[in-house]
């Protein structure tokens, strides 16, 4: 995950530890103005619950960060998928996307 974000043109900072609240990766990117924040996790697991991502949305505002990004190698559940279309501040991406990324980020 790190190295992909990097490759976007990210600053990634590695936050995960315990007590870290599901909060993986840091990812700062100067835009033409301002920047941009995300909070990262990543999970290397067959299939993410709406859980997940929800608790991804409060780590948003308690990390004054603009948004909340959920990367699994396998897939999300239909609520998760769910919660993710109703809320802007929450991206997620799942193995097929994940796999196109690092395609035209690490391989191109």
């Amino acid at each position: 995950c790190q190295t992909l974000l990097e490759a976007i043109g990210y600053e990634v900072e590695h936050a995960g530890q315990s007590g870290d609240r599901g909060v993986d990766l840091k990812a700062v990117r100067q835009e033409p103005i301002g920047s941009l924040t995300l909070v990262v996790q990543c999970k290397y697991q067959l299939s993410v619950s709406a859980e997940v991502v929800i608790q991804r949305l409060g780590m948003v505002s308690a990390s004054n960060a603009n948004q909340g990004v959920v990367i699994t190698t396998g897939s999300f559940t239909a609520d998760a998928i769910k919660f993710a279309e109703e809320n802007s501040a929450i991206e997620i991406i799942d193995g097929n996307k994940l796999a196109d990324l690092v395609k035209q980020y690490l391989e191109g």
